[in-house]
């Protein structure tokens, strides 16, 4: 996934609001221990952020509660319509990366300027 992965851990008490980051380049991410549902998006590149999408997850939670855990997640594009949660990510990600249009409006002061 050269273009980037976009990781969700939506903890399994179903309150919590969910994590979410971006993987490094070693694909690895820290995650406070607890029991998460994990959702990935990827991105083929060429650049960050970039290319086609392939989405996969964890089928069930799982217990982060060890300094160091490996989780192999399958992604392919068929899932990326599976499940809402995948199509909100691709959407977050793609919202993030607008640039804010502070200067599409303006809201002047009106009041009288002067002594």
């Amino acid at each position: 996934m050269a273009g980037g992965i976009y990781l969700w851990a939506v903890p399994f008490d179903g309150i919590s609001p969910p994590l979410k980051m971006d993987l490094d380049a070693d694909d690895s991410v820290s995650i406070p221990f607890g029991q998460y549902y994990l959702h990935v998006v990827g991105y083929e590149g060429p650049g960050a952020w970039q290319g086609n999408n392939q989405c996969g997850g964890t089928p069930s939670a799982v217990l982060l509660e060890d300094v160091e855990v490996t989780i192999t997640i399958n992604l392919s594009p068929g899932e990326c319509g599976v499940q809402q949660i995948y199509a909100d990510m691709i959407n977050e990600k793609a919202a993030s990366l607008v640039a804010p249009s502070n200067w599409d409006t303006a809201v002047w002061d009106q009041s009288t300027w002067g002594p």
